[in-house]
């Protein structure tokens, strides 16, 4: 029999944890499975973090029992099942806590929990921390985990082995980002030769990274500021690892959705149980002018980039003696950025950024999986990340669209919500030209 998208079924493990032992001392207690919910929402997001579940049970056994084995911040594995072999990843990190509720009809447990980036998010800088520009974002982001207890944590740059296990398909990559890029520069040098002669060149370095963690801050947001200026981000895999890399739009569809006027589905395809396409310009500009602190040789003019925003300035700049006059501009003012070019990366960036949040395509479609577009007689999961191929005849829209968020969710139908950018908004620093 062929298994359909509706036969998705997801698995949550409560992990082993310690507890006061009675005859004195700690005990592991052991993991508990549940793969029957009443109703469950999973979210993931290369863009928003963290990741986040809620999953509501039956009562089972004593809810004084459950209360006791599943405390917060008890570690959580969640699996989906698609037929195969084993359990499909979809999310691994810590309960955030269990709510009990007993009504007339019954008692019902909702356990509620978030990926390993939480860790990040809920900790604060305690006191002003700085790091030197000798220190890698990597080295960086160790001290940090090291702070808010992920020591064994590991970093990973790469998320193609994550993307296989996620998706449960191969993900090919037609444009390969490397992330080491994002976090090099050119800079000039002046160096003694052997002679004792002054000779000026350029290096490749390191990004500089000098920077402090103000206290009061998040770690989170603190660390992804960083990387925001080098075009990177930063996620958890489905392996307990932290991604720190650049989402990447340029990949060969692993899905497909067609969409026809009039019908919800093609035989064999995805379902489509509702369709939203949204292009809104209220927060959107026809052009961006970043300026920094300094001066162009000379001293005559702030240090500034700029960047034009094409769809938009033909939407708002018709062609008239008066072009110009009533443009939509977007004007930022980042005193950390030292170059023109740098001016114009971060303009280019805040468009793209823009463009992202105001243009989107969203499905609700059944299940958790469809067939693989390059793989026949095997189930792909959706997972962000990815790109899918659009055929929407209903919206007029053809070709590749970037998915970056996933959630799943059964309420009591099993669905998937689906959001979808642009590839040409996926624009990163300084992965720009």
């Amino acid at each position: 029999m062929t298994r359909q998208a509706w036969d998705d079924t997801v698995v949550l493990t409560l992990g082993e944890h310690q507890e006061d032992d009675p005859n004195g001392g700690k005990q592991t207690v052991g993991s508990k499975t549940l793969d029957v919910a009443l109703s469950y929402e999973i979210t993931q997001s290369v863009f928003e973090q963290p990741g986040a579940f809620t999953f509501t049970v039956g009562q089972r056994e004593t809810l004084a029992q459950w209360i006791k084995e599943v405390p917060p911040e008890t570690p959580f594995y969640i699996g989906l099942d698609v037929g195969g072999a084993s359990l499909v990843p979809l999310m691994r990190g810590f309960t955030d806590g269990v709510q009990a509720n007993v009504t007339s009809g019954g008692s019902t447990l909702q356990f509620d929990g978030r990926d390993i980036v939480k860790k990040l998010h809920d900790h604060y800088v305690p006191a002003d921390t700085s790091f030197g520009n000798s220190k890698s974002y990597e080295e960086i982001l160790r001290t940090i985990l090291d702070t808010v207890g992920l020591t064994d944590t590991a970093i990973v740059t790469d998320d193609t082995a994550n993307q296989k296990a996620h998706a449960g398909v191969e993900v090919v990559n037609v444009k390969e980002l490397d992330t080491k890029k994002n976090i090099l520069v050119d800079k000039t040098e002046t160096v003694i030769d052997a002679k004792g002669n002054k000779i000026t060149k350029t290096v490749t370095k390191q990004q500089d990274a000098a920077v402090k963690a103000r206290v009061g801050t998040r770690w989170f947001e603190f660390y992804s500021e960083q990387l925001r200026r080098v075009g990177l981000f930063i996620w958890a895999d489905t392996q307990s690892a932290i991604v720190i890399s650049v989402p990447n739009p340029h990949q060969k569809p692993v899905y497909r959705i067609v969409h026809k006027r009039g019908k919800r589905n093609e035989a064999g395809g995805v379902n489509i149980i509702s369709a939203t396409y949204r292009n809104n310009s209220a927060r959107r500009w026809t052009m961006a002018r970043v300026y920094t602190r300094g001066t162009l040789k000379g001293g005559r003019a702030q240090m500034s980039g700029e960047y034009v925003d094409t769809e938009m300035s033909e939407r708002l700049l018709p062609s008239d003696p008066h072009e110009g006059r009533f443009r939509k501009i977007l004007v930022v003012q980042d005193t950390e950025l030292k170059s023109p070019l740098e001016c114009d990366r971060r303009a280019r960036s805040l468009i793209a950024e823009a463009n992202r949040e105001n243009v989107s395509l969203r499905y609700v479609v059944s299940g958790h999986s469809v067939p693989a577009l390059s793989t026949a007689g095997v189930r792909a999961v959706w997972t962000p990340n990815t790109v899918v191929d659009v055929q929407d005849e209903e919206f007029g829209l053809f070709g590749p669209w970037y998915l970056s968020s996933v959630t799943m969710r059964r309420g009591p139908e099993t669905t998937t919500e689906l959001t979808l950018m642009r590839p040409e908004d996926c624009v990163f620093l300084p992965e720009l030209e």
